[in-house]
């Protein structure tokens, strides 16, 4: 009997040490899946070790509306940037064609990474972080040697149209936001362009050109960010 009663015990002993663990575990678990990062500084605030890479972030904090940020700057400024899954040639890039009132060699801007504004769900068009750029147009006040995401143009001539660029967001849950009106317009002067929407509206190809003339989300004089919008991955 004095055998048995102390199995019983040590069994007792050995459950209730299970149960407290348990509960501790389930409390950790819980703990993690309330914490839905809306942005990289939500995520190193939880975290202060975070480093610079791939993190999950919520939009508005929705659990629903999951997405991949590359989060840059983790000990310092962090911002929030989408990786691009297609970088072939003719993908994600920016071109401005030489000729006509501006020499030079047409300027190619290739985006492997584009910042995202996580509250707006815009990008930051102008940021080339992660961009590569060749080529060199000359003009009065100085040469371009980059173009933003998105934009298509030249100086070459009336209705040149020889400028294009290629958004290309197939792989991400982004599509580009038509609803509001047209986000892409040609201006300058003589200016003509296109626009070619395709892939449920994931990618976007654009022809732009003028004397001087471009194709771009806003208009020459009062550029824009571009607008998206989420969509079920």
């Amino acid at each position: 009997m004095k055998i048995t009663s102390t199995h019983n015990s040590m069994y007792t002993i050995i459950v209730s040490i299970l149960m407290v663990l348990s509960i501790f575990v389930n409390f950790g678990d819980a703990e993690n899946t309330s914490f839905w990062p809306a942005n990289c500084e939500e995520v190193l605030e939880n975290n202060p070790n975070a480093f610079d890479g791939e993190h999950t972030l919520y939009i508005n904090n929705d659990p629903q509306q999951a997405w991949s940020a590359y989060c840059q700057d983790m000990q310092g400024t962090p911002k929030e940037y989408l990786t691009l899954q297609n970088t072939c040639e003719g993908q994600n890039y920016s071109l401005y064609a030489a000729g006509g009132a501006r020499q030079g060699s047409d300027v190619v801007t290739k985006f492997i990474k584009v910042r995202i504004d996580p509250e707006t769900l815009e990008i930051i068009n102008e940021d080339k972080s992660f961009a590569v750029s060749s080529g060199k147009v000359v003009w009065p006040s100085g040469s371009i040697t980059s173009r933003k995401y998105g934009s298509a143009g030249d100086c070459v001539g009336i209705d040149s149209n020889l400028g294009s660029a290629n958004i290309d967001l197939r792989g991400t849950p982004f599509k580009i936001k038509r609803s509001g009106g047209e986000q892409f317009l040609v201006s300058g002067y003589m200016a003509a362009g296109d626009i070619m929407y395709l892939h449920d509206d994931q990618v976007v190809n654009l022809t732009g050109g003028g004397y001087c003339g471009v194709n771009q989300a806003g208009t020459w004089p009062d550029p824009q960010n571009i607008k998206l919008e989420y969509i079920a991955p």
